[in-house]
C-alpha cells in the first residue's frame, strides 16, 4: 500500500477527488483504493485508511501531518512526500493566525520516511531535490514562538511569576507576543495596573483550562443568565472539527437546518441539545455530518467545565430563547474581536482596522450583518474570521468602556463605534 503525505485536508480531498474521478490501475492489475486521512474527518471514514487491504487491492492513503507520528497504517510499503505541511503561525502585531504552508523540517521528514516498511522493507519518495533537502530546517519553529501566548501568560502570572518579560523560557517567544498576551489580560481585567492577577476575576479565570476570554465569559454567565448556554459555547469551541468537512455536497445543508441567524456560537447551542436529545447516538452525528468523537469530547469538556463553575459559585441558569442576553454575555468578553460591515461587503475589524471576510462555514457568511464578534481570525487564502454572531455597536462600549467609545448617530445616521487607548497603562510587567 501507499502512503502520500501532503499539506493540507484542501489538497488531501482535491487528489481524492481526482483519482475517483479518474480510476487509476495499478501494477500487476490491482486495483487502486484511494482513502482520506485527516483530523476533521468523520470517525468512519478515517478507519478506512486502517482496514485490512483486499486481496486484487493496492490501498492509496491520502493524508495530512496526522499520519506523520500518531498513528501507523499497517501495510505502508511506500511513502511519497510532497515535502509540505500548513503550521499556524501567530503575528503579534496584528492579532492574526496565519495557516501557512511552508515546507517541513528535516526531523518531519525522516519521521515520514519511516512510515514506510513497518512489516517489510519499504521505500520513501521525497518530492524535491537533494539541495533543498540539505536546506530543510532541523526542526520545526516552536509552538511558543509562533503563537497566542494570552493563556501560558496567564498561567505564569497565577504560577507567581511576576516578570514575564524575562523569564526563561525554552524557547524564548517574540517580546511582541508576550506584550500583547499583556494587554490583552489587562483589557479583559484579569491583571491590574501593575500587571498582577486580579483577584478574584484573574485567579478564577486561571482555573479554566480555557483561552481567558472563553473563562471570563464562563465566569460572567450566571450573573448575565446564561450560564448553561455559555457552558454548551465553551465546550463546543474547546474541540475541533465539529462538522465533518470533506468537501461533499451537502455538507452546508447539513449545517443549515440548525443554523440561528443571530451567529455561529447558537447553532452550536442547537447542535449540542440535539445531540443529547438523541442520547448522544452515532448514527445521527452519521446521519447529519456531525463529527461523533468531537462531539462525546464536548459532552466530557462540559461536565468538566461545570464543575468549575459550581466549585467558583457561578449559578446555572439558561436564557432559553433569549439570544440577546447570550451575545450580551459573549461581547462582555469577547469585545477585542469586533468587525463592522463595509460598503463593499467585507470588514473591518474596530481595533487594527484590519479588512476580513467571514468564512464560508459560518452560518453568518453572506448575511450582511452590520455588526459581529468574532471568535477567531485566521488568513488561509485571505483573511477569515470564524465564530461570528451578530450584535449592536453600542453594546461595546456598555461592556467594554475602556476599550471603545460609542458615537451617536448623526443627521439620521447610523451609530458608531472607535477603539479608544486604555485609560491607564500598565505601570510594570
Amino acid at each position: 500500500d501507499i502512503l502520500v503525505f501532503l499539506a493540507g485536508a484542501e489538497e488531501v480531498n482535491y487528489v481524492i477527488s481526482a483519482l475517483h474521478a479518474e480510476p487509476v490501475e495499478g501494477a500487476h492489475g490491482l486495483t487502486i483504493s484511494a482513502c482520506p486521512l485527516y483530523a476533521a474527518l468523520a470517525v468512519e471514514r478515517q478507519m478506512e485508511a486502517f482496514a485490512d487491504t483486499p486481496a486484487g487491492i493496492r490501498k492509496v492513503v491520502v493524508a495530512t501531518n496526522i499520519a506523520e507520528t500518531s498513528v501507523t497504517i499497517p501495510g505502508i510499503v511506500y511513502v511519497l512526500d510532497c515535502m509540505f505541511v500548513k503550521i499556524k503561525s501567530y503575528n503579534a502585531k496584528l492579532g492574526v493566525d496565519y495557516l501557512t504552508v511552508m515546507p517541513v523540517s528535516a526531523a518531519s521528514a525522516v519521521q515520514r520516511s519511516g512510515r514506510a516498511g513497518r512489516v517489510r522493507s519499504g521505500k520513501a519518495y521525497r518530492m524535491c531535490t537533494e539541495k533543498d533537502f540539505r536546506s530543510l530546517p532541523v526542526a520545526s519553529i516552536p509552538e511558543m514562538q509562533r503563537s497566542d501566548l494570552v493563556a501560558v501568560i496567564l498561567q505564569l502570572k497565577a504560577l507567581g511569576v511576576d516578570d514575564v518579560l524575562h523569564f526563561d523560557f525554552p524557547s524564548p517567544p517574540p517580546a511582541l507576543s508576550l506584550a500583547r498576551a499583556l494587554e490583552i489580560l489587562y483589557a479583559l481585567g484579569a491583571l491590574d495596573d501593575d500587571a498582577k492577577l486580579t483577584e478574584p476575576l484573574g485567579l478564577q479565570m486561571a482555573e479554566f483550562p480555557l483561552e481567558p476570554p472563553l473563562a471570563k465569559f464562563l465566569l460572567s454567565s450566571g450573573k448575565g443568565g446564561c450560564s448553561e448556554e455559555a457552558l454548551t459555547i465553551a465546550a463546543m469551541f474547546s474541540v475541533q472539527n465539529v462538522f465533518v468537512q470533506d468537501g461533499a455536497a451537502d455538507e452546508k445543508s447539513a449545517r443549515r437546518h440548525y443554523a440561528v441567524r443571530e451567529g455561529d456560537q447558537l447553532t452550536l447551542v442547537n447542535v449540542y441539545n440535539a445531540f443529547e436529545s438523541s442520547k448522544r447516538s452515532q448514527q445521527w452525528c452519521q446521519a447529519r455530518r456531525v463529527n461523533y468523537r468531537s462531539m462525546t469530547r464536548a459532552c466530557e469538556t462540559r461536565k468538566q467545565l461545570a464543575a468549575y463553575v459550581s466549585k467558583l459559585g457561578v449559578p446555572l441558569v439558561s436564557c432559553g430563547r433569549e439570544s440577546e442576553v447570550l451575545r450580551r454575555c459573549i461581547a462582555g468578553a469577547f469585545f477585542c474581536n469586533a468587525a463592522k460591515l463595509e460598503a463593499d461587503g467585507a470588514y473591518k475589524t474596530i481595533r487594527g482596522e484590519q479588512r476580513v471576510q467571514i468564512h464560508p462555514v459560518s452560518v453568518m457568511h453572506q448575511r450582511g450583518a452590520q455588526w459581529v464578534l468574532y471568535h477567531e481570525l485566521i488568513v488561509t487564502t485571505k483573511p477569515y474570521i470564524i465564530g461570528v454572531c451578530s450584535i449592536e455597536p453600542h453594546w461595546l462600549s456598555e461592556v467594554a468602556p475602556h476599550f471603545y467609545r460609542f458615537k451617536p448617530p448623526k443627521g439620521g445616521g447610523t451609530p458608531d463605534v472607535e477603539g479608544q487607548p486604555p485609560a491607564k497603562q500598565m505601570r510594570k510587567t
